[in-house]
């Protein structure tokens, strides 16, 4: 979250109703959600950064608190141009802080009284000693990390909290811990720690990941299908009303309430949105949210009643496989959604009724494209 706040109005822009509400949260759960002052702090424990003597980034500036700590990774770590390789890697890191924060543990189980202190060190020293080398697209692909990575992680924090307390002058932990000869003394120390039961959580040199970068016009293409499918969850006849509500008002021009018109044509003969049409569709959808949004409301009536006139189809395993096979070739689903109903076609993932739940999704979406 870049903005405060923007979180919760991506949720009311695209969750204009319950159910677009229930698909955003899916997609964008909010126990997954962090704030550029986080992020800083995932990135910045992981990497230290010096010139010459002077350390620029490292734990002890992620102790110093949040501002100081972001005001550090604006200066000296923040990419200027970023990817789908750069976005894994730091979801993989904070997946790893978090877990180091879960292992660690809350009062009356905790290690100790300095989590704020021994996480950021942790990972900033197991970081240096691994030379960077832990396979974070294989924790991105897991969403996890390993058990073994864990315990390790208990046994560095163990020993990591109590030589910050036995070095600090004066008994001054927080303090000592913010100071760049605190993490000199931490890094020039031998605590000797055992990395034999991870050696499978680093980079193999000889098979390293294969990993694919997507290309602009590819992340281009999944934007503009995300944004058809915002227009398309939009029915003909919600449309129609939104027309005459341009026309009543006069809160829409009269360029955007011939789009509504035309828009509630394409839906109802299913034919191609331009760009123009869509770019107009979104912004109209914003100024209906914004002075109408009971119209959008309406939806789920709607979609209540389309359920109705039709019987509620079993989701069966033929069925995933011929979606599989259709969108191979038509390439409607996004790439994560068409792994996850192939892997459901190969027995890489069960039927739950999770998943069925996502499944019927994604077999919505093929149809408003022409699967049958």
């Amino acid at each position: 979250e870049r903005a405060r706040g923007q979180y919760k109005n991506a949720r009311q822009k695209e969750g204009f109703n319950k159910t677009r509400q229930k698909a955003f949260d899916l997609k964008t759960p909010k126990n997954q959600m962090f704030t550029k002052e986080e992020l800083a702090k995932y990135i910045n424990a992981y990497e230290e950064k010096v010139d010459g003597k002077k350390i620029l980034i490292g734990p002890n500036y992620v102790v110093r608190g949040n501002q100081k700590n972001y005001i550090q990774f604006i200066n000296h770590n923040l990419e200027k141009k970023t990817n789908n390789l750069y976005f894994e890697d730091t979801i993989a890191k904070a997946i790893i802080f978090k877990a180091a924060e879960k292992v660690y543990g809350v009062k009356p189980n905790a290690i100790g009284d300095m989590r704020y202190v021994t996480v950021p060190y942790t990972i900033s020293l197991f970081t240096l000693l691994t030379k960077s080398q832990l396979d974070l697209y294989k924790i991105w692909r897991n969403q996890e990390v390993s058990s073994e990575l864990k315990e390790l992680f208990y046994e560095m924090m163990k020993t990591i909290e109590l030589f910050i307390k036995s070095t600090a002058p004066g008994g001054l932990y927080g303090e000592w811990a913010k100071r760049d000869d605190c993490w000199q003394q931490v890094k020039n120390n031998n605590f000797n720690f055992d990395f034999s039961n991870i050696k499978s959580e680093l980079i193999n040199k000889q098979n390293p990941p294969k990993r694919q970068l997507i290309s602009e016009d590819e992340t281009s293409l999944i934007q503009t299908e995300e944004e058809n499918e915002r227009i398309l969850s939009i029915p003909y006849s919600t449309w129609k009303k939104i027309e005459e509500f341009g026309y009543q008002t006069k809160l829409l021009t009269d360029y955007q309430t011939t789009t509504a018109f035309t828009l509630a044509s394409r839906i109802r003969l299913n034919t191609k949105i331009s760009d123009l049409e869509r770019s107009a569709g979104l912004k109209i959808i914003d100024i209906v949210i914004a002075n109408a949004p009971e119209l959008l409301f309406e939806i789920d009536t709607i979609e209540i009643v389309e359920k109705k006139k039709e019987k509620e189809e079993e989701i069966t395993m033929d069925l995933i496989s011929k979606v599989v096979q259709w969108d191979k070739k038509n390439k409607r689903l996004k790439p994560f959604e068409y792994t996850f109903m192939n892997d459901i076609v190969q027995g890489k993932k069960s039927l739950s009724d999770h998943n069925k739940k996502l499944v019927s999704w994604n077999i919505q979406k093929v149809r408003k494209f022409g699967f049958k």
